[in-house]
């Protein structure tokens, strides 16, 4: 079965993503970003393991992933409604500190309804910070350091392995559909893509017939 992909908005700062997951059964190798992972579940529900610890992220709950923390997720819909909605941004770590915000200790998920139907409205870089100003605090507040629950940061040999994975899967996920795109490797960002605009997320798989085509989110 082929892997579901979403599509990426950049918000005119250098290195800040927002991406909207929206594909019901949507599933993640097990992978990491450099930035911290903030999310907000609108619809649906993202069953997730970070660090090895398994937990369910419902509508009305934000996500935070700390930076380097080896991840997966899947996105379900329980209603069978056919809808599932979750916002991610990426947010490079100097951002939060020229920001004066200090991420939580550990990564995990809290109950809070009204900023997770905010993220939703977020469509410029003023309303991502103005976004961020309320969410890290509260994240920060909810998931204070629990050395019981540390996050692990995977060594040089651990991230081999995780690329190889999920290089194996997205090729063969390539081969089977036919696509002549190109593998994104963590970091880089396609040309064809950025140059309208478009990123796909490391991670992603860019096909420049598709990529090429869509409109841009600025």
């Amino acid at each position: 079965m082929a892997l579901k992909r979403s599509e990426v908005r950049r918000l005119h700062l250098s290195d800040l993503a927002q991406v909207h997951h929206q594909q019901p059964e949507q599933e993640w190798v097990p992978h990491w970003h450099e930035e911290w992972s903030f999310g907000a579940v609108l619809e649906g529900q993202c069953c997730c393991s970070v660090a090895g610890r398994p937990f369910v992220a419902r509508a009305g709950d934000l996500i935070v992933i700390r930076p380097g923390v080896v991840h997966v997720g899947a996105l379900t819909d329980p209603a069978h409604t056919g809808a599932v909605h979750l916002v991610m941004l990426y947010v490079p770590p100097p951002y939060l500190a020229q920001w004066g915000l200090a991420g939580p200790e550990r990564s995990g998920a809290i109950r809070a309804p009204g900023l997770a139907g905010a993220a939703a409205r977020m469509a410029c870089a003023n309303d991502v910070r103005a976004w961020l100003d309320s969410a890290v605090p509260l994240l920060a507040d909810a998931l204070p350091l629990d050395r019981s629950a540390a996050d692990p940061i995977p060594t040089k040999a651990v991230r081999m392995l995780i690329e190889g994975v999920r290089s194996a899967v997205l090729g063969a996920n390539r081969r089977s559909l036919g696509w002549r795109g190109t593998a994104l490797s963590a970091g880089s960002v396609c040309i064809e893509c950025s140059g309208n605009g478009w990123a796909w997320h490391p991670g992603s798989t860019c096909v420049p017939s598709v990529c090429s085509a869509q409109s841009n989110w600025s």
